[in-house]
């Protein structure tokens, strides 16, 4: 194997700080990891020899200064050159960018791996893309500690796997998405034209993709307001009787297994149609798919033990705040501006597959994603889990238990297009996390705008996304057995 590490400076180099939110400050130091896989061809043999240039030439150009003078720009990243510092005096972590700071770009070459290795026709399932391989020493603590953007480029066989890792603490999956989508498409150009150069149009006309002043704005305490807030009376409810846990929540064990699921179009609009007869409001994709997903994760993670009538789960749905606060973030906005909001039922609720349990739980799902996501509960919400945190009390989610975690990532990525980078042809993107990896968690990943696309309509390159939904599941390994077994998740999801 050849490996080299490159140290991608800013040109001219600087020096800055930059604050956090109460948003970032709620995350544990944890990397978001994701893994663009794709595939070449003889015909690509010259522009693969450059890649790697390009990539670090086109990422170079985010890696300027905010400037006072002139309007913030949408194409500036500076905190991705920095390192998140956390004073040893008790003051607030932020992010602090020296002279000397740089990003680690490695690039390996591993001709010993063939494409064919990570399992193409059976959609990249997560153990053919090991971190061994293609995220080498990234899960380093230290490392992690220093640099809030680390890159590697392996070529094998056949394609290349682009991993890019940065530092959850700065921004949620949705500002990566971001910034990833323009850094592909800029490298894209530099490697179809030769060259590239800022159109002036993009720069920021109002609010910037860094400014975090919603975040950090007041809830309103009107009178008025108090029958918003459902949300939050749940998320109080919930810290009055939990008891303190020593642990966060979203860090499992090790014994912690992850599997990728696959929905196609047609087992879509048959779920969907199906929980539409238990409600009279027609519900959405992901309210359909978590509603299912939250009964059979609690009769796979139930046993003999579990004490039915008298125990509790919470479904714990994070929610994008960009476009539900008033007035609305910016849709790139970088930074974290993710919280979640809490639905409850009884396990004699969640577990029987009579009509009218369906039913509650849909309507619960419901309820929750639609009434408790306001700009008030939001903001409320999230200022109470950060004074908790705060004062030494994590989130009380039993998530080695019976409560469960959902989060979408499906429209991270708009298209397949939308995905290339001048060098062969972008295949799929895989989540590499650290273990132990966040436990009863489930993940919709990126659909590229292709969630109603049968396999027969998708691209018409073999090894490409073929449409419909993937859903990423964390589990222990003898409940993703029970998983796998049951009925009403085998109905409707394959390998």
């Amino acid at each position: 194997m050849e490996l080299t590490t490159y140290a991608i400076r800013a040109d001219p180099r600087f020096e800055a700080v930059y604050q956090l939110s109460p948003s970032d400050l709620q995350i544990p130091p944890r990397a978001i990891r994701q893994a663009f896989i794709y595939s070449t061809d003889d015909q690509d043999e010259s522009k693969v020899q450059s890649l790697a240039i390009s990539l670090q030439e086109s990422l170079k150009t985010f890696l300027k200064p905010l400037s006072k003078e002139t309007r913030q720009t949408d194409t500036t990243y500076p905190q991705l050159l920095g390192r998140v510092v956390r004073p040893k005096d008790g003051g607030l972590p932020h992010v602090v960018v020296d002279e000397s700071s740089s990003v680690p770009f490695k690039v390996a070459t591993r001709l010993d791996i063939d494409f064919e290795k990570l399992s193409p026709a059976q959609r990249f399932p997560d153990e053919a893309i090991q971190k061994a391989d293609f995220a080498i020493g990234l899960d380093d603590s230290e490392l992690l500690s220093q640099h809030n953007l680390i890159v590697q480029l392996t070529f094998i066989k056949g394609g290349f796997v682009l991993v890019v890792q940065i530092h959850h603490v700065i921004t949620d999956g949705y500002g990566y998405a971001g910034f990833m989508r323009q850094w592909l498409q800029r490298t894209n150009t530099l490697v179809t034209k030769g060259w590239y150069e800022e159109n002036p149009s993009t720069k920021s006309t109002k609010t910037s993709i860094h400014d975090k002043t919603e975040l950090l704005r007041d809830v309103c305490e009107s009178p008025d307001a108090v029958g918003e807030l459902n949300g939050l009376k749940t998320w109080e409810t919930l810290y009055k009787n939990a008891p303190k846990i020593s642990k966060n929540p979203l860090m499992g064990s090790k014994e912690i297994q992850s599997k990728i699921f696959w929905l196609s179009p047609g087992s879509l609009e048959k779920l969907r149609a199906e929980m539409h007869n238990y409600t009279e409001d027609r519900p959405t994709i992901f309210e359909s798919i978590t509603a299912l997903a939250w009964q059979c994760l609690a009769r796979a993670r139930t046993d003999a033990n579990t004490a039915v009538e008298s125990t509790t789960s919470s479904g714990l749905f994070a929610a994008d705040m960009r476009t539900r606060l008033v007035p609305p973030l910016v849709t790139d906005f970088f930074g974290n501006a993710v919280t979640a909001v809490v639905a409850r039922a009884r396990l004699s609720i969640l577990l029987p597959k009579q009509h009218a349990n369906v039913a509650t739980v849909i309507d619960t799902v419901q309820a929750t994603l639609r009434k408790d996501t306001t700009d008030r509960n939001l903001r409320s919400i999230n200022r109470l889990i950060f004074s908790q945190l705060q004062a030494g009390r994590y989130v009380p989610a039993d998530l080695l238990g019976q409560d469960v975690l959902f989060n979408s990532w499906e429209h991270l990525y708009p298209s397949l297009g939308a995905m290339e980078i001048g060098v062969g042809k972008f295949c799929i993107m895989r989540n590499l996390q650290d273990a132990p990896i966040t436990p009863s968690y489930v993940l919709l990943l990126p659909s590229y705008g292709m969630r109603q696309t049968s396999s027969s309509e998708a691209a018409s390159h073999k090894y490409q996304y073929s449409g419909g939904i993937e859903l990423e599941v964390h589990l222990l390994r003898h409940q993703m057995e029970k998983l796998e077994q049951d009925e009403e998740w085998t109905r409707y999801f394959s390998v």
